[in-house]
């Protein structure tokens, strides 16, 4: 079967009448049936019943149908995202980013500069992905251990590792791990409350009934 009748036949599901869907199809109504019987010699059983003047559609009408929309979808789809992909060659994206996360990202970014050189990147420090978005002030948002919502998709991306950072001449300088209670005790240099990683931090520090001594606060990566 050929894209162009199954197009045919799910025109005449929509509107009901081999008539009528010549009309949206532009052409003429003994070229559709021919179409329609083309298909129904090809899976030998009748995709229509004709009732009186109008149709109604057989059990395995319904089965090429329901899994014809899904075809058809997908071609659309695939359209879409090779237009997409023709189109993304030149122009501008605005990527939101947190606070102190650009310099570990740099990298991947300068892979995608090399690929797609006429396209301007631009980035902006945020924490407020979600609004940044749908205000179109950013195209998409690199952000961690935020929660699903309905307003906006999210693509996992990578694992990032949370480690702690001690002097070298600290006792803990050797161990491979700590238990993170061990940290309620020490004085310690955290991201401000207001930074995805510090609300991580204090969430978990929360689940165990403690709290971090901040003794210094930051907003940079490197400063630690």
């Amino acid at each position: 079967m050929e894209l162009r009748q199954l197009d045919y036949f799910i025109q005449i599901c929509k509107v009901g009448s081999f008539t009528k869907a010549a009309e949206v199809l532009m052409v003429s109504q003994p070229t559709l049936s021919q179409q329609i019987r083309v298909v129904e010699n090809e899976y030998c059983t009748p995709l229509f019943y004709r009732v009186g003047r109008g149709i109604q559609i057989t059990e395995a009408g319904q089965v090429l149908l329901d899994k014809g929309l899904k075809v058809m979808q997908l071609i659309e789809e695939s359209r879409k995202e090779i237009y997409e992909l023709k189109n993304i060659k030149r122009g501008e994206f605005i990527i939101g980013v947190l606070p102190g996360d650009l310099f570990y990202l740099m990298p991947h970014f300068a892979q995608f500069r090399e690929q797609y050189p006429d396209i301007s990147l631009l980035f902006l420090e945020t924490e407020d992905f979600e609004e940044q978005l749908l205000q179109n002030k950013i195209d998409i948002g690199i952000t961690t251990g935020s929660e699903q919502n309905k307003h906006t998709d999210r693509i996992h991306l990578t694992k990032e590792e949370q480690a702690l950072i001690v002097a070298e001449n600290h006792p803990w300088a050797e161990k491979a791990m700590i238990p993170f209670r061990e940290l309620q005790h020490l004085d310690t240099v955290l991201f401000f409350q207001s930074t995805m990683c510090r609300e991580i931090i204090d969430s978990y520090a929360m689940k165990l009934g403690m709290t971090l001594n901040s003794a210094i606060v930051t907003v940079s990566s490197s400063s630690l």
